[in-house]
């Protein structure tokens, strides 16, 4: 596994643009890009996996629902 050629940096050390521009020195001069907000880039990730989490056990649900409701007509 090498060094992609693009190289992302969130959370709050995003907004030091000292330590961002180090970074990309250490990289051999690659683009370091930084989102608009790099501190809240996590906390929209986490709130994105949360939503996709929920959904999926909500969908489960409904499944078992509906097998549970074929399996009661079935015995009726």
């Amino acid at each position: 596994m090498g060094i992609a050629d693009k190289f992302v940096i969130t959370g709050g050390i995003g907004k030091n643009v000292g330590v961002v521009a180090k970074i990309g020195e250490k990289l051999g001069g690659l683009t370091v890009h930084v989102p608009p907000e790099p501190q809240i880039a996590g906390a929209i990730r986490a709130a994105l996996f949360a939503l996709d989490r929920a959904r999926k056990r909500q969908h489960r649900r409904v499944t078992e629902s509906d097998k549970a409701m074929e399996g009661h007509h079935a015995s009726h």
